[in-house]
């Protein structure tokens, strides 16, 4: 979801562009690839992810660490509460999601990494 968000704003961001929104187009070519790049990372963790294979988890959890702050300042200082909500939710959920003892369990079982109770 925050792959598909990530990657429809760098297309509005481009198209904005063209129809001449930004001050300096190169801001706004920029914006956009910046957020072309971002998207297209966090689709290559969430494809890693479903197809259980390694790498997926720590890059993850380190995506969703660095969107707290963000939802944080849509709370705060931008005074875009609703926006901060949805956003702290879904960072919030898909951390806990990440961290949870059933998830590190399926990804220690998933690669041989499980330890055997005797």
């Amino acid at each position: 979801m925050q792959a598909a968000v990530a990657l429809v704003l760098a297309v509005v961001l481009a198209v904005r562009t063209v129809l001449g929104h930004f001050q300096s187009t190169t801001l706004g070519y920029g914006t956009a690839v910046m957020f072309a790049v971002l998207g297209a990372g966090v689709l290559v963790i969430g494809v890693t992810l479903v197809q259980s294979r390694r790498g997926g988890r720590g890059p993850g959890i380190v995506m969703e660490v660095l969107l707290l702050p963000v939802a944080w300042s849509l709370l705060t200082d931008s005074h875009q509460v609703a926006l901060g909500l949805v956003l702290g939710a879904v960072v919030l959920g898909t951390l806990a999601l990440l961290l949870c003892a059933p998830s590190q369990a399926w990804s220690a079982e998933q690669f041989g990494l499980a330890h055997e109770d005797d």
